[in-house]
């Protein structure tokens, strides 16, 4: 009965298992990480840190998601620096954001930038509509 208990426990723990990997390297984020690009489209900076989780990065997104944590909306040619992509897997979601920092009325904030890239094979194309930035080519999408 305690082998089954703890087997049991190991199978839960692995099915819930989160995992994060850099993933800066991959040819489709080259002409993004590692650099200054400014947006191509208005973009909104929401943070959340508090005093509870002051380490976690501000959300920049093209969504306006209402006034919550709202810190205002970054102009076309917003300068932006993306220093790491990384893939996170959680159970059976994946997802890629782009890590970086920005500068917003005189104030540093941490950034987070979701690639959409579980929505499907090439969503992140979008990334080349939304920053100014070269596309890799075609070739190398894999």
């Amino acid at each position: 009965m305690r082998a089954l208990f703890s087997a049991m426990l190991v199978m839960v723990g692995l099915t819930g298992c989160d995992t994060t990997r850099d993933v800066s390297a991959k040819p489709r984020y080259a002409t993004l990480v590692g650099r200054e690009v400014r947006t191509k489209v208005p973009m909104w900076l929401y943070d959340f840190n508090t005093p509870t989780a002051p380490q976690h990065p501000s959300l920049l997104t093209e969504k306006d998601s209402g006034d919550h944590r709202k810190v205002g909306q970054l102009p076309v040619g917003h300068q932006v620096r993306f220093n790491q992509a990384r893939r996170i897997r959680n159970g059976t979601s994946v997802n890629e954001d782009l890590i970086g920092v920005t500068v917003f009325k005189g104030q540093t904030y941490n950034i987070e930038y979701d690639t959409y890239a579980n929505l499907g094979e090439k969503a992140w194309l979008k990334l080349f509509v939304r920053f100014d930035a070269e596309r890799p080519p075609e070739k190398t999408y894999r």
